[in-house]
C-alpha cells in the first residue's frame, strides 16, 4: 500500500492519478477545514497503526529460526542500513 498526499494548493499530481485507487478524509470539526502536510501524514499513519493492531496485525512474535523471518530482516537490513558509512576508522 501506498499513501499519497498532495499540497492544499495543487492537490495530487496529474501523473500520480491514473495509479490511485481511491481517497480517503481526515474528518475535522470546527473553523479549520485544512491539516497541514506533516499533521495530515502523522494522523493517518497514526490512524494506519490503530486500525492494524486491532485485527492482531502485530501479534506476530519474531522467530530467528524462522527462514521468512530471517529474510525479512536480512532484506530490512540490506535495503535501509547499507548507506551507513563504517566509522571505525
Amino acid at each position: 500500500m501506498a499513501l499519497v498526499f498532495g499540497n492544499e494548493k495543487d492537490g495530487i499530481s496529474e501523473e500520480a492519478m491514473p495509479y490511485l485507487d481511491g481517497n480517503f478524509i481526515i474528518p475535522q470539526h470546527g473553523m479549520t477545514q485544512s491539516l497541514n502536510i506533516s499533521v495530515a501524514c502523522a494522523v493517518t499513519l497514526f490512524e494506519a497503526l490503530r486500525q492494524r493492531d486491532k485485527i492482531g496485525a502485530y501479534d506476530q512474535v519474531f522467530d530467528s529460526n524462522n527462514p521468512s523471518h530471517a529474510a525479512m530482516i536480512e532484506h530490512y537490513s540490506e535495503t535501509h542500513f547499507n548507506y551507513i558509512p563504517d566509522r571505525s576508522e
